[in-house]
């Protein structure tokens, strides 16, 4: 069934402004993990408390970079590669690390297939059973720009990643969400062609394409709960709010943000949706 949108005149809920990220960051990740966000920045982790109402750094990352991908669930944290600077030519990192929470401690895992930045990484699981997944991205050469279509995943409990079939298209800067241990869903990115507005599934087995997004976009945030998946910002609209519904393949665009956002990182938590930029956290109650 082909997909369709919805416009809401007035939602019944509106923004409200969080408690930011002490510093400057470029680049912010998020997860949700036993009733506290984590934030990986280029500055390191940083951990909010139940309420989130402070931050806490925790520690650095092995490595400062910038436009990399992180993922996390039970205990751990990944990762993944990633760039030294944010201007001008730049290779990327193959290196990929994972953090356990518990006990405040870095792995160094098994490098990513290629040097590559603008992935994206998703995971899920509990405790020390799940996956991880890195997917697309790009690498910049002296005479060229790559952009990938490869995806690994890895077990939590291993150090080296297996492959699953390419996306059909590639992409960098896209969205990406885990909602099983084998189910995954992508949106927007850009490549050599411009933005993009496509969405597509992993089953475990196959990819298959979804409806489009309202408008083609890059670096948003993504997160979901039941049947819904919601995104915020994007280079392209950086206040922007949408939901997809799973079963109905269908999006609406929600209410806006307050302040835009870019490159940011977005979790649910106690029945809000955070979403947590460099310099600016709001949150929303959901319906």
């Amino acid at each position: 069934m082909p997909g369709y949108m919805k416009f809401l005149a007035k939602a019944p809920k509106l923004w409200k402004a969080g408690v930011a990220l002490p510093g400057t960051h470029h680049t912010v990740r998020v997860e949700a993990i036993g009733g506290k966000i984590y934030a990986v920045t280029e500055n390191g982790i940083f951990e909010s408390n139940t309420d989130v109402s402070v931050w806490t750094k925790l520690t650095n990352l092995p490595t400062v970079k910038y436009d990399f991908g992180a993922s996390g669930f039970g205990e751990f944290l990944y990762v993944l590669g990633g760039r030294t600077g944010t201007s001008g030519l730049q290779l990327g990192l193959k290196e990929a690390y994972r953090y356990h929470i518990p006990t405040l401690s870095w792995t160094t895992l098994t490098n990513l297939w290629e040097s590559v930045w603008d992935l994206a990484s998703c995971a899920n699981g509990s405790g020390m059973t799940g996956y991880a997944y890195n997917i697309g991205g790009r690498a910049d050469y002296v005479n060229d720009t790559v952009y990938y279509v490869e995806a690994d995943r890895m077990l939590s409990v291993m150090s080296t990643w297996d492959k699953i079939p390419n996306m059909p298209l590639s992409r960098a800067g896209h969205a990406a969400i885990a909602t099983g241990l084998t189910t995954v869903y992508v949106f927007g990115g850009y490549n050599g062609s411009g933005d993009t507005a496509s969405a597509l599934t992993y089953n475990g087995s196959s990819w298959s394409s979804l409806a489009n997004m309202p408008f083609a976009n890059k670096k948003m945030a993504a997160t979901y709960t039941g049947n819904d998946v919601y995104l915020t910002g994007g280079s392209n609209n950086q206040t922007s709010f949408l939901k997809y519904n799973i079963p109905g393949n269908s999006w609406e665009q929600l209410t806006p943000m307050n302040t835009g956002k870019s490159n940011h990182g977005m979790v649910i938590l106690n029945n809000c949706i955070y979403s947590v930029g460099g310099g600016s956290v709001e949150y929303i109650e959901l319906v």
